[in-house]
């Protein structure tokens, strides 16, 4: 997600202030890291679950072929393009590496590293959410990158959980910003009288009940909107090999998210 996210700004029309990325893992903010950090204040800004685990880059290839392979590829393109590609010791985001000036976080458990200064993101916490006094609840799920057998058991929970709980329902499926939905999975949704919906961030006040996956959004949305219920549909196992932590790491945000009022569902 890191090349959709590489953020200058500007003191002048002709003095680059700073550059912000969420993590020097790719190509570009590779490059930016270790040829621009002496011209240029450099940040680190949020990208969910990576910014809670002590994820070591190191770690992270071990762990997966498919993304060795990725890191191959990107060494093909750098020569291509004749920008360096260096490989960093410490946390995934470069937060170790000495060269991040700021960084800017919203939970307390974010990874640090060597930053020189951490700048905490206050959310407006303010928002009237006047649909909590209606009879009808909105159910909102947030996608995560999750395989078909997971996807079937959190469609099957979400019907027993929140119909029964709920009773008068309407739900709607906000799909992950890096995978979109397949044909089938449209279908699906169809059938059961699910609504996609692509803008999340204009309409969350909108919405009584928030299901997600395994995101630290949930955590934001916990603590920041004024919704009737957070659920978190849990599968341990299946999720530490998708996102490559460890079992530790896992039940430690598990931990987490009970501790800040989230409804844990395993499936």
């Amino acid at each position: 997600r890191a090349k959709a996210n590489v953020i200058a700004r500007t003191e002048t029309e002709k003095r680059l202030k700073a550059i912000m990325f969420p993590h020097a893992f790719n190509l570009l903010t590779n490059w930016i890291l270790f040829n621009m950090n002496k011209n240029v204040e450099l940040c680190i800004i949020p990208d969910g679950t990576v910014n809670v685990f002590n994820l070591d880059v190191d770690q992270f290839l071990s762990r997966s072929y498919m993304e060795r392979m990725k890191y191959y590829v990107k060494k093909v393109y750098s020569k291509k393009y004749k920008l360096s590609l260096k490989k960093y010791k410490g946390h995934f985001t470069g937060v170790d590496t000495g060269k991040i000036k700021r960084m800017y976080i919203v939970d307390e458990l974010s990874i640090t590293g060597k930053v020189t200064e951490v700048i905490r993101i206050d959310l407006d916490n303010n928002n009237n959410n006047n649909i909590l006094n209606e009879q009808k609840h909105n159910v909102i799920i947030i996608g995560d990158k999750i395989r078909n057998r997971e996807y079937d058991k959190i469609i099957m929970n979400l019907e027993k959980y929140i119909i029964s709980k709920y009773g008068n329902t309407a739900l709607y499926y906000k799909p992950h910003p890096s995978g979109g939905l397949s044909k089938q999975k449209k279908e699906h949704l169809k059938e059961k009288g699910i609504s996609i919906i692509n803008d999340f961030d204009e309409i969350i006040n909108s919405y009584t009940v928030v299901v997600g996956v395994f995101s630290t959004l949930l955590v934001e949305i916990r603590k920041y909107y004024k919704v009737k219920e957070v659920i978190s549909f849990f599968n341990a196992r299946s999720w530490g090999k998708i996102y490559r932590y460890s079992s530790e790491q896992i039940e430690g945000l598990k931990k987490y998210l009970v501790n800040v009022g989230i409804t844990i569902i395993d499936i």
